[in-house]
């Protein structure tokens, strides 16, 4: 959710003068009747949240800027970039500094009764879209919203992009991760009264499909799935998985020298194939970038597809990304997911959405070495969903 000073001025019950100043406004979420001291400073860089009715006193410090001295390690960089979870109700006294990976969510907390409503509101009529990312998601979640009564967030919750991450490699427990989604989806206000129909689409909800249920066991699931060579030439392009992000030394001649490259909080909370438990250490160092994103669109689909197995297949659906231009998929879309807007308020549109602004590295630039690294990673998935079809 983009901020501006004057939604903020709608949002916040009390503005104090001289506050506060918010670093990162796309990765700062707050509910309803938060209260803000004098001089509070907020550095949203890894993801801050906020619960409703919080209380944050005078001179307050919400996390640490983004570029300071103090940075001597790339385990210095990550924690920068770790996400900070004040649940409702608290009192933060003045003059506090509350660090990066700060999570503090008190038990049996109660709800005020506010004008916007926490999003568990629309359990009966929510759904997620899963996908490896650079696969369209942004652009289901534009065309859904042509309707007033629903809301459908990309990359909804900034949180989750470290969150996920941090649960995939064991480093939280799945007891703190369902507190933790059960405080973002049932406890704080987000939504307004009008909403009837709530969706979300984020990568990193691919590695969270069990918890998810758990919160949600009606909820609808979209696998949005992107032809692997095709995603390959994007995510690569963009730098995904190149040693940096993983606090190793660049191999030289082994990547490609992306024209842009991810937002910081992305690449530094990467998922790791050693840490995930995929394989040794030693094999993930020794791949090369290109090797890691063809991994990855394997193992991230691969998990999808493990995971929805399980669940009612009634209850999802996949979709190809070439077929979002499709106007009658959208009307199956649509009917799958019981969403009958006004047509004469919803149009459909092809346009493209999050389309790339940089120079792709296709197929036909590939070398031999990376022609048998994709097939490695990529044909069993790739022959069951995209050969002959």
């Amino acid at each position: 959710m983009k901020l501006t000073i004057k939604k903020i001025k709608k949002k916040i019950s009390t503005l104090a003068k001289g506050g506060p100043i918010i670093k990162n406004k796309k990765y700062f979420l707050f509910g309803e009747d938060v209260t803000f001291g004098k001089n509070v400073r907020i550095y949203a860089q890894g993801g801050v949240i906020i619960g409703d009715g919080v209380q944050i006193g005078d001179h307050v410090q919400i996390g640490t800027p983004e570029k300071n001295e103090n940075i001597s390690s790339f385990d210095d960089l990550r924690a920068k970039y770790q996400p900070i979870i004040l649940g409702s109700n608290l009192k933060i006294e003045s003059k506090s500094l509350i660090k990066p990976s700060t999570i503090n969510i008190p038990e049996n907390q109660n709800r005020n009764n506010y004008r916007r409503k926490p999003i568990y509101s629309c359990r009966k009529n929510i759904f997620f879209v899963l996908s490896t990312g650079r696969a369209g998601s942004r652009g289901i979640s534009r065309i859904i919203n042509k309707s007033n009564n629903i809301k459908s967030a990309h990359e909804g919750f900034p949180t989750t992009i470290s969150i996920s991450t941090k649960f995939a490699h064991g480093e939280i427990s799945e007891n703190n991760l369902m507190a933790i989604l059960s405080f973002l989806y049932k406890e704080i206000s987000l939504l307004e009264p009008h909403i009837r129909y709530y969706g979300e689409s984020d990568q990193k909800l691919s590695f969270l499909i069990p918890q998810i249920n758990k919160v949600f066991p009606e909820a609808k699931f979209i696998w949005l799935i992107r032809e692997p060579s095709a995603f390959v030439a994007s995510s690569y392009a963009r730098g995904w998985f190149d040693d940096w992000e993983f606090g190793y030394s660049r191999q030289r001649g082994t990547h490609y020298d992306a024209n842009k490259r991810s937002n910081t909080i992305h690449a530094l909370n990467r998922i790791n194939g050693y840490l995930a438990g995929e394989m040794s250490e030693s094999s993930w160092r020794s791949m090369t970038s290109f090797e890691r994103n063809c991994w990855y669109w394997s193992y991230c689909n691969g998990t999808i597809e493990k995971e929805l197995s399980k669940i009612d297949h009634n209850r999802w659906i996949q979709i190809k990304t070439k077929d979002l231009n499709d106007s009658r998929m959208i009307e199956n879309l649509l009917q799958f997911l019981s969403f009958f807007p006004n047509r004469e308020n919803f149009t459909f549109s092809q346009k493209r959405y999050n389309k790339a602004d940089y120079r792709r590295h296709t197929k036909k630039n590939w070398t031999s070495d990376q022609k048998n690294e994709f097939e490695k990673w990529t044909i069993p998935l790739y022959t069951k969903y995209f050969r002959d079809h």
